[in-house]
């Protein structure tokens, strides 16, 4: 009861009164231009730290649009990161090309049933290319995101990842060691820090799996700490890999 009355506020590091929070001229944040010169009147920027969402009907130049920002953003002497999950990378590069190139730079193709459609040259291609080299990259939809790596880098070092799960998804998670002896002990706690299950390496440069059923839609944890404090230091690496479980049966054959 004691703790209860005698109780005191933690201030918590990422709220700030609205009274303290420094003043702020708009003119002095850093951002990009779009190059159309109304659309920048309007905006000022696009300001880095910010939101802003580009939306149209479909064909109406959204992607045009971005990939014009993209361009002049990069002329400006910035470097640009594309992430699209609506196309995979070759498409996203070749709607770069087709946007860059211009209609004067484009080539006139016929297809098999008759239709008339346009391409970017090699040559012109190839011109684009090595002027955005080192300079725009692209997510790489065809690379697997389902692990990271880590390590242990001081005694009792203990590691937390937050996940989304989904009811009834048979998962497997792992701690891969790679080096150092890094091997781990995995906790899973729900969204009231509860563990749910736990298992760890059975040895030095052991690497430990767990096997879970999610039993709720929603946000877990998943805490990684080494098995023995002293397995400490940069090169006491290890890999987070998660993905289905999946179970196979294979025939048994007696002679």
């Amino acid at each position: 009861m004691s703790l209860i009355v005698n109780a005191k506020d933690v201030p918590v590091a990422s709220v700030v009164d609205f009274t303290e929070v420094d003043d702020l001229d708009i003119s002095d944040m850093q951002g990009v231009t779009t190059g159309l010169k109304p659309l920048d009147k309007e905006l000022i920027k696009i300001f880095y730290g910010t939101l802003s969402v580009l939306s149209g009907r479909p064909a109406s130049g959204k992607t045009s649009l971005i990939d014009q920002i993209i361009a002049n953003t990069i002329d400006d002497g910035e470097s640009v990161f594309l992430f699209s999950k609506e196309m995979p990378e070759r498409m996203s590069t070749n709607w770069f090309n087709f946007i860059l190139a211009g209609r004067r730079n484009l080539a006139e193709k016929v297809s098999n049933d008759g239709k008339k459609y346009h391409v970017v040259p090699f040559e012109t291609k190839k011109k684009i290319q090595e002027y955005y080299r080192r300079k725009l990259y692209i997510y790489k939809d065809t690379e697997p995101n389902d692990r990271q790596e880590h390590n242990a880098c001081h005694l009792d070092d203990v590691d937390w990842y937050l996940f989304q799960a989904i009811q009834g998804d048979h998962l497997l998670i792992g701690a891969i060691q790679k080096a150092g002896g890094a091997a781990m002990r995995m906790e899973i706690y729900d969204s009231d820090l509860t563990m749910l299950i736990s298992t760890e390496a059975t040895g030095f440069d052991r690497s430990a799996f767990l096997r879970w059923t999610v039993p709720a839609d929603g946000l877990y944890y998943l805490k990684l700490n080494p098995i023995h404090p002293g397995i400490a230091g940069t090169d006491a690496d290890y890999r987070v890999w998660q993905g289905q479980a999946q179970e196979f049966y294979l025939p048994v054959i007696a002679r």
